[in-house]
């Protein structure tokens, strides 16, 4: 990408709906209410979560229980295998390598943009 871009009004103009980057990046602003994720691994995307608002509970490992691949390098499982937990607050970034297994559960509201970073090459 070689242009500046610059997105006002973030939360009005893409509340819930994906801004491609390029075609293969995205970013989606989301409010999530009483919200609890599947547990979900991608084997070529990284995400990044920043959080703008509320909190919420991140479980994450390496690997699926009952793993489905769902589509192309994406695949959803029962549980995380030996899961870690952690709190996720206002103003908390997380980066989920590609091909780690992860979770999200927020209990009251969320408020928070989603990056999702295409890999170059599987490690």
């Amino acid at each position: 990408m070689n242009e500046v871009r610059i997105y006002k009004n973030i939360f009005e103009d893409f509340l819930n709906e994906e801004l491609n980057i390029t075609l293969e990046n995205y970013l989606k602003v989301s409010e999530l209410v009483n919200f609890s994720g599947e547990p979900e691994k991608h084997l070529n995307f990284t995400d990044v979560y920043i959080v703008l608002d509320g909190n919420a509970v991140l479980y994450f490992g390496k690997e699926l229980e009952s793993e489905v691949e769902v589509s192309e390098g994406e695949y959803r499982g029962k549980a995380i295998k030996n899961p870690q937990k952690i709190e996720l607050e206002k103003n908390t970034v997380v980066i989920i390598p590609a091909n780690n297994a992860h979770k999200l559960d927020v209990p009251d509201k969320l408020r928070l943009i989603v990056l999702k970073l295409k890999i170059k090459n599987n490690l």
